[in-house]
């Protein structure tokens, strides 16, 4: 079960840097929409470890 969770949570952590780098490539980026994605990214990543550690 736990290994489900880490990928799933590694899929949705690339689907929000993707989405960050999109907005970024655009003409004029939105920065709080990048931000966010960032953001929603460093959590998961933060998630994830921590589940890791226990």
């Amino acid at each position: 079960m736990r290994e489900e969770t880490w990928k799933d949570d590694n899929t949705d952590t690339q689907y929000e840097i993707t989405k960050a780098i999109q907005q970024a490539k655009q003409s004029a980026p939105n920065k709080e929409s990048m931000l966010d994605h960032l953001t929603k990214a460093k959590s998961l990543i933060k998630g994830a470890t921590a589940a890791r550690e226990t």
